[in-house]
């Protein structure tokens, strides 16, 4: 709150949400995301192409998992280069999460049997063997795949 314009954004962003966005997560957006291209571009937020609604709605495609965290990143800085909104550039890049089941239990095999002694690290207690496997199959997905659900298929089929 150091500088008006950045209150004022906050403030007409909070206003702008739906009950699901926290002020907290608009606050860490801002004071993180949002300053730093700012700051890397010299920029004023007042000159920011990305209004408080087209924040608000890049923040609600990924608190109701069309996109990944990861991936809003990565939206909202073709937002902050182009003013183009959070669907515009989800559709154009085709970034829309992987929450489809049959696809990512597929992945899930797949990286179960590509990697053997991942799996038998796991089963050995070894909890980064999981986090390697997770790994696999984002690599697979370019990010898109929905991290909780490939986290699940991959403990039940580990089991």
């Amino acid at each position: 709150v150091a500088d008006k314009d950045v209150a004022c954004y906050f403030e007409d962003t909070v206003r702008d949400r739906s009950g699901k966005i926290s002020p907290k997560t608009i606050a860490n957006w801002i004071t993180g995301d949002v300053a730093r291209l700012l700051n890397a571009s010299g920029t004023e937020i007042s000159r920011l192409k990305v209004s408080p609604a087209r924040l608000v709605e890049m923040l609600e495609l990924n608190e109701n998992g069309v996109i990944s965290g990861k991936i809003a990143k990565a939206v909202f800085e073709e937002m902050f280069q182009t003013g183009r909104t959070a669907g515009e550039v989800v559709d154009a890049k085709g970034l829309t999460q992987i929450s489809d089941e049959a696809q990512l239990e597929t992945a899930a095999d797949r990286a179960i049997s590509a990697n053997p002694q991942a799996v038998a690290d796991y089963r050995a207690g070894k909890q980064q063997a999981l986090a390697f496997l997770v790994g696999q199959i984002m690599k697979e997905t370019r990010g898109r795949a929905n991290p909780a659900m490939v986290n699940q298929f991959l403990k039940e089929k580990l089991r």
